[in-house]
């Protein structure tokens, strides 16, 4: 019970979608919040850093119609002599604060392994504990590294999201595909919640030639639950980009 409360203070319980703004960059947390706090408030969440990006700035998650919060978690914490005891402290601090889930990055493709490796460690380990805990687990399924090409991107793409799927993930995060039928294929296979990266994020290696509006209407058509934005947000007014991606995912702003 404790988990589908979470996942639809994420996922919007009328229509199953979200919009994400990813603001685990300080600098861009900071932007975010100083836009409107009108048009934060409509968001379904904020991804941070940390729980200091949330004490710092509670009015914004203030009130029955506020964004959720959401924490990143990076490699970093693998980085002790004991990483599932380190995860589970991080785990339970945040449910202590009240976040809704964590994110985490799932990459394959490096040539040197132990990259990979230490990513899908990270991934697991994550997944146990959230499972334990009944938090949410988010995970961006990313393709990059010396192996991916162009001519494999959109199997690793598949291959990635499958395998988050199989460690445990909740929802799962994927880049556009320019071959919308690829996208397709890999949204039926995972067989879960599924969002899309922001277009314009550095981990994306396959750039489209669409406008942002253009991919989510196509994307949505074919059951993707929404977006996660980022650098998409550093190009133009950030809050007419924001008030037009949550008109196309939500269909209003009441």
């Amino acid at each position: 019970m404790t988990f589908t409360i979470r996942i639809g203070r994420i996922l919007n319980p009328t229509d199953l979608r979200c919009v994400l703004v990813d603001c685990s960059d300080d600098f861009a947390f900071q932007k975010i919040i100083a836009t409107d706090t009108g048009i934060i408030k409509r968001l379904d969440g904020l991804i941070v850093a940390d729980a200091e990006s949330i004490i710092k700035n509670k009015h914004v998650f203030l009130g029955r119609r506020s964004p959720s919060y959401i924490l990143r978690v990076n490699s970093e914490v693998l980085q002790s002599s004991n990483p599932k005891a380190n995860i589970e402290e991080l785990v339970v601090e945040a449910l202590r604060m009240d976040f809704s889930a964590v994110i985490s990055t799932l990459t394959i493709g490096h040539e040197d392994e132990r990259i990979d490796s230490n990513s899908v460690k990270l991934i697991a380990i994550l997944s146990d504990v959230c499972y334990d805990y009944e938090l949410p687990f988010i995970v961006e399924a990313v393709p990059f590294g010396e192996r991916v090409s162009s001519e494999n991107y959109s199997e690793s793409v598949g291959l990635a999201a499958r395998m988050a799927v199989e460690v445990g993930a909740s929802i799962v995060a994927v880049p556009p595909l320019k071959n919308i039928e690829d996208l397709k294929n890999v949204i039926e296979s995972v067989k879960t919640y599924t969002l899309l990266m922001d277009p314009s994020s550095k981990l994306v290696i396959e750039k489209m030639q669409q406008n942002l509006s253009d991919i989510l209407l196509s994307v949505l058509d074919i059951g993707l639950n929404g977006i996660v934005l980022g650098r998409s947000l550093n190009i133009g007014n950030p809050v007419d980009l924001l008030t037009d991606v949550l008109s196309i995912v939500h269909g209003r702003l009441d």
